[in-house]
């Protein structure tokens, strides 16, 4: 029988660095505008991933620099708040 191993699921990450959000969403230009809002005062960039074909959705990919494990999680809390978000990855 085959041992499968355990993977420790914390993520060593060092600090500052770019981290990527994929933000998937509805009404585009108020998503984007929502968006640039929340990261306001970071360093950031966001740029169209995909449209769907009948123009309901939207997704962005957002770079930021984050300084720290909260403030990574922080800025996740305040993107997902935004009533147009569906869904952040």
């Amino acid at each position: 029988m085959r041992r499968i191993k355990e993977f420790d699921d914390s993520l060593e990450i060092s600090y500052p660095c770019v981290w990527q959000y994929k933000i998937i969403g509805n009404n585009a230009d108020v998503l984007r505008d929502s968006v640039e809002n929340v990261i306001n005062t970071e360093k950031f960039m966001l740029s169209v991933s995909n449209k769907s074909s009948k123009g309901k959705f939207v997704s962005y990919n957002l770079a930021v620099t984050v300084e720290s494990n909260e403030h990574r999680l922080e800025l996740f809390d305040r993107l997902k708040k935004i009533k147009e978000v569906k869904m952040i990855l």
